[in-house]
């Protein structure tokens, strides 16, 4: 093959590349179609609320979904090659998603926010049934099976039902047992039963009522009513292969000791490592060196600098205390003159003052 390599003319390398081209559906809602719904004039009109927060379980929010449905504007654009399928996001999906993004439980409201509950009749609220149920019942220590009515609970009559104070005379229908002395019970499966039927979100814990683990969902009215866009994409991903070819060009080697085999090319691949390896270690040990010298330069000019600026600042201290110095010497030098002055003019008064008498003194001497 060496000598002859003619017998490889026409000889085609191929090859095959992987590619992917993407295609896409996008929905947009305006949400500003949700006030539209009987269920957010609802929220609105909530008494004892002075903000745009509702908190809203569910089967509300299921609600709001269907009511807003009729009346909700959606667009879409979709690539030519995008595929429809049988898993496609659908508005009301998209609409529910949005209402339910933000999820609190219901063990974190507080009294004032429990009144920005929305809850359908108002007196089933959890919180305000099991307040109800709690004034009500008691924990019958002689009987798990029962529960003891308070005393002072209205209409209660052995064998009848109990109105338990709820609002238009709601009564859960339950049968009392005992009498006014001995005081009265209920079963409490009848009491469960009918907690199932109306759908009450309240549990009996063996000493007290509680409302069930739930979460309720917090939508801004203020938002939904100004609108918004909530958008979804959905993106296919279509792979193909494409083939490639390379002719290889073939030609007689002039040295056949040049020939390549695969220890030649592990030889010269250790040689050229050895080499890029001896390079490596030489830049680092000059650079090392250059960075000691810059290191040593930069410590000279840094003594050299400090020495400079001590010597400006001495300079300037000293411009600054020499001619204050001389000021003050010179002041002292007219303090002293100001002195002998003073006592020069001192002694001639005393001179002429007491002229006569010294010259009395000197005639009388004589």
């Amino acid at each position: 093959m060496k000598e002859n390599p003619d017998i490889f003319a026409g000889l085609v390398f191929q090859y095959v590349i992987t590619a992917s081209t993407p295609a896409r559906r996008t929905i947009n809602i305006d949400t500003s179609a949700i006030s539209k719904s009987q269920m957010f004039s609802k929220l609105k009109n909530m008494p004892n609320v002075t903000d745009s927060i509702r908190y809203l379980s569910a089967t509300d929010v299921n609600k709001m979904v269907t009511q807003s449905l009729d009346s909700v504007v959606a667009s879409e654009i979709t690539d030519n090659t995008y595929v429809s399928g049988t898993d496609e996001v659908n508005v009301a999906e998209m609409l529910r998603t949005n209402l339910q993004n933000q999820q609190e439980h219901v063990k974190s409201l507080d009294d004032i926010r429990w009144e920005s509950v929305f809850w359908d009749p108002i007196f089933m609220r959890p919180d305000k049934l099991v307040n109800e149920l709690n004034n009500k019942y008691t924990k019958d220590e002689e009987n798990s099976e029962t529960l003891r009515i308070k005393e002072g609970t209205n209409n209660v009559s052995a064998g009848g039902g109990i109105d338990i104070g709820l609002p238009k005379g709601f009564t859960f229908g339950i049968k009392a047992q005992g009498s006014k002395g001995k005081g009265y019970k209920s079963e409490l499966k009848d009491i469960n039963k009918k907690i199932r039927e109306t759908n009450a979100q309240v549990e009996w814990n063996g000493e007290k009522f509680f409302i069930k683990p739930m979460s309720v969902s917090r939508v801004n009215l203020a938002e939904l009513e100004t609108g918004s866009s909530i958008g979804v994409a959905n993106v296919q991903v279509s792979s193909y292969e494409t083939e490639h070819t390379i002719p290889v060009k073939v030609g007689k080697m002039a040295n056949l000791t040049s020939y390549l085999s695969p220890q030649l090319v592990e030889a010269r691949l250790l040689e050229k490592m050895n080499e890029l390896e001896k390079e490596m270690t030489n830049n680092g040990t000059a650079l090392r060196v250059e960075l000691k010298r810059e290191s040593d330069s930069l410590k000279t000019e840094a003594e050299d600098l400090r020495k400079e600026l001590k010597h400006t600042v001495h300079c300037l201290l000293r411009g600054l205390v020499e001619p204050y110095q001389t000021g003050l010497n010179e002041a002292r030098k007219c303090e002293q003159t100001a002195r002998n002055l003073d006592i020069a003019v001192k002694f001639e008064n005393f001179t002429e003052c007491a002229h006569p008498h010294l010259l009395e003194a000197c005639g009388h001497g004589q």
